[in-house]
């Protein structure tokens, strides 16, 4: 179990954990690139990380003699399985690789907002992830690959709430 005594970071990571089950779950699993409506969705999910941390960063550090330090029990990160998109697969990846410096940052220590080294560090991977979509996956997929796929099984519908029917 992963520990944090920052309440925007467990909010961060329980944004990053959200959007990496959603990609590891889109319909672009399937296929050798990633499709556009997929696209659109990873890149309103970069957006609202910088939102979010741009509101953060925004607020005062508060002045929490009685409440703080208080723990906060992060869930066990899931592990996606491997999709035939590699390019999903990458994506999921970076968007591990964010979670888990969000996660293990100094910024854990405080109540609240991030330290400009974190929000540095993050702002860099988010930079990464967005040119990788605008620059990699727009470009150059899909790819045609007719005699290695499929490699990978069809991943299921979505997470069915507590009504599945």
């Amino acid at each position: 179990m992963t520990e944090v005594y920052n309440k925007d970071v467990v909010f961060l990571n329980d944004m990053l954990d959200r959007y990496i089950a959603e990609i590891g779950g889109s319909q672009s699993t399937g296929i050798s690139g990633v499709l556009p409506f997929d696209v659109e969705r990873i890149l309103s999910y970069t957006a609202a990380v910088k939102r979010f941390m741009a509101w953060a960063n925004s607020q005062p550090i508060l002045d929490l003699p009685e409440s703080h330090p208080r723990l906060y029990t992060l869930e066990p990160f899931s592990e996606p399985q491997n999709v035939e998109s590699e390019s999903v697969n990458m994506l999921v990846r970076l968007f591990q690789d964010l979670r888990t410096e969000v996660v293990n940052s100094q910024s854990t220590r405080l109540s609240g907002t991030l330290l400009p080294a974190d929000t540095k560090r993050i702002e860099n991977n988010i930079m990464k992830i967005e040119s990788f979509v605008n620059e990699y996956v727009s470009d150059a997929t899909p790819l045609d690959l007719p005699e290695s796929s499929p490699e990978e099984p069809m991943v299921g519908h979505g997470r069915r709430g507590s009504n599945p029917s």
